[in-house]
């Protein structure tokens, strides 16, 4: 009696202890939810069931196993992880959900990017939030992998490798398609950046561009945010802001540095970066600073002078390399900053040797 009473629709447990119990006493409500739970959660087990174990948890498949899949299956299986918490099964704790399979996604999408934002820009309207991000993200590390500053960790050959233009071609349509849904992720960030290596038409640069400031609000980094062992530019290439700020960067430089004009948005988007309130997005600009200052040094000029307008000794020691490789041709320009540098007390921390440090102050 106490087991006909249950709530059969919320204790999927439940389906491993009626199992135990022979079919002919059980009531029709039981019956029937055995029968749902072993079609949405396979056979019941009626071994001890075990509440603490420890391991790696493993996705339900591989990305590999993914790829072998048609889209149509692809989709079916996005569909039924949209929301399963890992071991929710009950057959094997370390098996996860959700969160594994979105890693799969990404990885599957990083492999065959062509496919996949097909399949993103083809099957949107059924495709969850958290799938959609995954592939726009693993489309975006491809393109940091083959043409960016991204390494991979482990052996990566993708099945797919169309040219850089192609896939960022793809990629600032897709994101100019849906652009309210894009706007201020993460994901965006990482894919205007990963585009910013390739991108060649006067065209995707201004759509870049665009799509660039459409994000530049948003919430990441907050103005608390510390980055523990990863200083500044850790904070910022892990952040949305930071990293828009360096694809605007990226983007600048290359165009300068090929003798092409450089739009009027990307100079103001770099003024605007240079002035964020958090640091951590000012300090990302000075890593490719050293060059514009070489190659145009009136618009690098405005936006060191912006970015370091209220610098402490962290902001100066990632700055060094900007003083130190302007000071010979263009004392005149690094002599105003020297004073502040003392004061921030950064002489003391900075890389280069006792010798050229001496040199700069000595000017």
């Amino acid at each position: 009696y106490e087991i006909y009473q249950c709530d059969w629709s919320s204790d999927v447990c439940s389906s491993d202890l009626l199992q135990a119990i022979p079919i002919f006493c059980l009531p029709p409500a039981a019956v029937d939810f055995l029968n749902h739970a072993k079609l949405r959660f396979g056979p019941s087990s009626d071994r001890p069931r075990i509440e603490r174990e420890g391991g790696l948890v493993r996705p339900p498949f591989s990305s590999d196993e993914l790829l072998g899949l048609s889209d149509d299956a692809v989709l079916q299986i996005v569909q039924h992880y949209d929301d399963v918490v890992g071991g929710e099964r009950g057959f094997d704790f370390l098996v996860g959900g959700t969160n594994e399979v979105i890693q799969v996604v990404r990885d599957a999408a990083c492999s065959q990017p062509v496919r996949f934002i097909s399949i993103l820009g083809g099957r949107w309207s059924s495709l969850p939030s958290h799938f959609k991000d995954a592939i726009l993200g693993g489309v975006a590390t491809h393109l940091r992998y083959r043409f960016g500053n991204l390494s991979s960790g482990t052996p990566w050959v993708p099945s797919e490798t169309p040219t850089g233009s192609e896939l960022a071609g793809g990629v600032i349509r897709e994101l100019s398609r849906h652009r309210l849904y894009w706007r201020r992720k993460r994901e965006t960030a990482e894919a205007l950046e990963a585009c910013s290596w390739v991108i060649e038409t006067e065209f995707d640069v201004a759509r870049v561009a665009s799509l660039i400031e459409e994000s530049s609000d948003a919430d990441d980094p907050s103005d608390d945010r510390s980055g523990g062992g990863g200083g500044l530019i850790g904070i910022a290439i892990n952040s949305t802001r930071g990293t828009l700020a360096d694809a605007a960067m990226v983007i600048t430089t290359r165009l300068v540095d090929s003798g092409r004009d450089v739009p009027e948005l990307l100079p103001e988007l770099l003024f605007s970066f240079a002035s964020d309130s958090h640091a951590a997005v000012r300090a990302v600009l000075t890593r490719r600073l050293p060059v514009l200052l070489q190659s145009s040094p009136e618009l690098g000029w405005r936006v060191f002078s912006r970015a370091m307008a209220r610098a402490d000794a962290e902001m100066w020691r990632e700055a060094e390399p900007c003083l130190y490789y302007s000071y010979h041709a263009s004392f005149d320009k690094v002599a105003p900053f020297l004073e502040d540098v003392l004061a921030s007390g950064a002489f003391e921390t900075w890389g280069r040797s006792e010798e050229h440090t001496s040199e700069l102050q000595s000017h």
